[in-house]
């Protein structure tokens, strides 16, 4: 079959994987992807932390979305001070925002 005869799948997200800068996480962020996952380690080559992104597509994929970010603010919450603690403070900040961010991320 040709491909465009292939009936489309629906998706439920969009994702994106880039080495984390203020500047690259402010732009996914200003399209409504919210970070559900940096590496602990940065990057031989690059020096940064990788950082996985995604944006629901629809209200049940934002219902799952919004449970992920939670989890992913309190396991960043407490690498703040180890891990992460090189991070820019406003870039460590941006971070903890995303679908849930109307509360205050670090109560949950």
């Amino acid at each position: 079959r040709r491909v465009e005869q292939l009936e489309q799948e629906p998706l439920d997200y969009l994702g994106v994987s880039f080495g984390l800068t203020q500047k690259l996480h402010s732009f996914w962020a200003r399209l409504d992807f919210v970070p559900l996952y940096v590496r602990l380690t940065e990057n031989d080559l690059t020096g940064e932390h990788t950082c996985i992104m995604l944006r629901a597509l629809h209200n049940d994929a934002e219902l799952w979305l919004t449970e992920y970010h939670r989890d992913f603010v309190k396991r960043m919450v407490q690498l703040l001070g180890y891990t992460f603690r090189s991070l820019e403070p406003g870039l460590a900040l941006g971070l903890l925002h995303g679908p849930s961010s109307s509360s205050d991320p670090a109560s949950d």
